[in-house]
């Protein structure tokens, strides 16, 4: 619509980092989509496969005062986000964006690379809080390894978060990883149900017992993990839920976030759910990839249920999180709500 409206000559698409001045020239159409007699059109997709042929962050035009971050220390100007690598190669791309926008191939900036860049951020423009965006920042060990020392050796003052896979850790790396600032991390959890996790939610390595282990190495190391967990896989039923239900009990995360199953389009779950007239409410093309609300069910599951089940789990969560008299009559009293619930 931008192109047939005339409100821009050019619409990138893929990674044009390395071509953004040629497209602005118009000497190439790659990683852009453009208007021409025959209507738009589509150049050649592009990624970047060396990372670490990408220019270094330069802030010096960047109001970084909106930016923010709720589970790190932060002020006025001193936080930001950074993303080291693109790719995600884990099958839960099934139900996942991040293939789609970065592709299956894991590439990565080097340590040093990614070091400099960093102590850049800090002692050039005073950012002391950064939020790492990669899909899955320890896939590479070593790298990490090595970024961590780099920041021990030099003493800068940095608090930092990331996102991984329970599978991507280990006690070296965790211990590591918070001698060097890390305060916490979002954990791909998903479900709590043993089956519904191995099958979808987490393909590829991740079980309930390493989630176990992996939880009680931060706890040792004092790193908080965050748990991604998510309702309304399409084999969701209310015991899965109550499975997740019991999950957050015995884990007790410090925090969690709870979506409702997006199916996005050109996902595998997408063309599922168009196929088998998932998508409720409004047609497939118009749906909206928020996450708070239900608007896909599943095999077992409408809608509302999906969306209940997301509320129960919250709920059980910040009762967890409140402890007091009222606070454990409540999380009872919810215990013995979501054990009749899953039977109904």
């Amino acid at each position: 619509k931008m192109l047939q409206t005339g409100l821009a000559k050019r619409v990138l698409f893929g990674e044009t980092e390395l071509l953004i001045h040629e497209i602005i020239e118009e000497k190439t159409t790659d990683g852009c989509a453009y208007m021409n007699g025959e209507g738009v059109q589509f150049g050649k997709s592009v990624r970047v496969e060396e990372m670490d042929q990408l220019p270094d962050l330069d802030l010096s035009f960047v109001d970084t005062s909106p930016y923010g971050f709720g589970l790190l220390p932060s002020g006025p100007g001193d936080t930001f986000s950074f993303q080291s690598s693109r790719g995600c190669p884990f099958k839960c791309g099934y139900y996942c964006p991040y293939p789609l926008a970065q592709a299956l191939k894991f590439r990565a900036m080097s340590a040093d690379k990614m070091y400099r860049n960093i102590k850049s951020l800090n002692e050039d423009f005073n950012i002391t809080s950064l939020l790492f965006r990669d899909a899955t920042f320890t896939l590479n060990k070593q790298r990490i390894m090595d970024f961590c020392q780099h920041i021990r050796d030099d003493g800068i003052r940095l608090a930092w978060w990331c996102e991984s896979r329970a599978n991507c850790l280990d006690e070296e790396l965790i211990k590591q990883m918070t001698l060097a600032g890390c305060r916490g991390l979002n954990l791909g959890v998903e479900t709590g149900d043993e089956e519904l996790l191995k099958s979808t939610g987490k393909p590829g390595g991740v079980d309930l017992e390493l989630l176990a282990r992996t939880k009680r190495l931060a706890d040792k190391y004092g790193l908080q993990l965050h748990f991604l967990m998510m309702v309304g896989l399409p084999d969701e039923t209310k015991k899965t839920i109550y499975h997740s239900y019991q999950l957050l009990r015995r884990l007790r995360p410090e925090t969690i976030s709870v979506t409702a199953v997006t199916p996005y389009p050109g996902t595998e779950l997408y063309k599922d759910a168009v196929e088998n007239n998932w998508i409720v409410g409004h047609s497939a093309e118009e749906h909206v990839a928020d996450g708070t609300k239900a608007e896909m069910r599943g095999r077992y599951l409408n809608t509302k249920q999906v969306a209940r089940g997301r509320r129960l789990l919250m709920a059980s969560h910040h009762l967890q999180q409140n402890p007091g008299l009222l606070s454990a009559a409540k999380a009872a009293a919810l215990n013995v709500y979501m054990s009749a619930w899953k039977r109904i």
